[in-house]
């Protein structure tokens, strides 16, 4: 393993990488495989897209060789690759802001998150899903825009023509509903949406 025989061995693979060594690739490969695996499992709790992830960070690896710099951290590097790859992922199934959060937070962790501290995404989507059935059309739609969308309220309330303090109660009662029906969720419904 490459981690073995220290620093030098893997600068040199590295080198040798950037250069386009497919045998150093192959070595980059078996040697972070498994540990990126992992912490993108962590993040989707999906064999399948996790599965998917992967073999597609490892080709975007391939594909910008000439950037990796053996002189600094390449995990970092990768994990960086992984990690934008799971958003873009997220962000097909959700809003964008919800998962750039709950990522900025795992890698305000540093990356050391146990199984038991990560959060299934589907639940909690399933969870708001239903949760958001109980809000009025208007509600819904009020939290949907200042929330999910991440427009702010006096741009809602021009859309919507309503005043800007109509916004804010709707949205209020939005959030008091929402907040109620996922208390099970309440640090992570808080983290997203307060």
């Amino acid at each position: 393993m490459l981690s073995n025989k220290g620093t030098d061995s893997l600068n040199e693979t590295l080198q040798l990488l950037k250069e386009g060594s497919y045998q150093a690739f192959d070595q980059v490969y078996r040697e972070y495989f498994d540990l990126l695996y992992g912490f993108i499992l962590k993040l989707t709790h999906s064999h399948d897209r996790t599965k998917e992830i992967v073999q597609e960070t490892f080709i975007k690896v391939w594909l910008n060789k000439e950037k990796v710099n053996p002189d600094l951290p390449f995990k970092a590097w990768l994990f960086k690759i992984a990690q934008n790859m799971v958003v873009d992922e997220m962000r097909k199934q959700f809003s964008d802001s919800v998962f750039e959060n709950y990522l900025d937070h795992l890698t305000n962790e540093k990356l050391t998150v146990s199984i038991q501290d990560t959060f299934d995404f589907d639940l909690f989507r399933k969870a708001l899903s239903d949760a958001k059935k109980l809000l009025s059309p208007r509600q819904l739609q009020v939290f949907e825009l200042c929330r999910e969308t991440g427009i702010p309220p006096n741009e809602v309330a021009a859309k919507l023509h309503l005043s800007k303090q109509t916004v804010y109660n709707y949205l209020n009662q939005a959030l008091c509903i929402l907040r109620k029906e996922m208390s099970s969720f309440v640090i992570l419904f808080s983290l997203f949406f307060s």
